[in-house]
């Protein structure tokens, strides 16, 4: 499955990626306020590689060279609402 932010960063993930109990309790986690989870999630669905790469894909918008949070968080909004419509 292939997936692509607003601004252009595209990725590829397995198939399955998103059929994984583990990465939901991770995403859990997140949504209950502990942002580490939502790092591990992050590098459990990119992969270590893939995530990197999406880090410096953020940092690169920025004007100052900073991997701003709320970028980072715009652009997984991004990536995963392009992941889940191309699953349809």
């Amino acid at each position: 499955m292939k997936g692509k932010t607003k601004t252009g960063f595209e990725i590829e993930v397995k198939d399955n990626a998103l059929d994984n109990w583990e990465l939901l309790e991770l995403w859990g986690e997140a949504d209950k306020g502990k942002p580490s989870a939502l790092i591990s999630a992050m590098k459990m669905l990119l992969g270590e590689d893939g995530y990197g790469t999406f880090k410096e894909h953020v940092r690169s918008l920025s004007n100052d060279g900073i991997v701003h949070a709320t970028l980072m968080s715009e652009e997984l909004s991004s990536l995963m609402v392009s992941i889940t419509n191309g699953k349809n």
